[in-house]
């Protein structure tokens, strides 16, 4: 699994946050917002993926079935897709509050209110039913 978050920058030497909103469109900033949860949902599946892994491994060896080379790959593909369900599915919170601290530095809040629309994740309500 890979983050593959670049955001769209127009004029990147110009400088400030504040031209670069400026000349996005509507479109652009939502789509950087779409990416930017779409990247911290990835992120949080990875955390997740990692968690699993080292609560698998405190489990000691033994019981009904052996360890072996296809049962190691199986739960490794199960605890990838079972992070994966979680963060998409609102997850622990990780990747809410990745969000709201990228989104304010990245000032999309700030482009939303000046370009007079709501964004595609509108404030604290809309926010918190998409990671919900």
């Amino acid at each position: 699994m890979e983050i593959n978050y670049q955001p769209h920058i127009p004029n990147q030497q110009k400088g400030s946050v504040e031209k670069r909103l400026q000349q996005m469109s509507t479109e652009d900033v939502k789509e950087e917002q779409q990416a930017l949860k779409k990247a911290t949902e990835d992120f949080e599946a990875i955390f997740l993926t990692m968690m699993f892994k080292n609560m698998r491994n405190t489990v000691p060896d033994g019981g009904l079935m052996e360890k072996s080379f296809g049962r190691g790959i199986y739960e490794e593909m199960q605890d990838e897709k079972m992070a994966e369900e979680i963060a998409s599915n609102g997850g622990v919170g990780l990747a809410k509050e990745l969000y709201q601290q990228l989104s304010q530095q990245m000032g999309y809040e700030e482009a939303a209110a000046s370009l007079k629309q709501t964004s595609p994740i509108d404030g604290e309500a809309k926010l918190n039913k998409d990671f919900e």
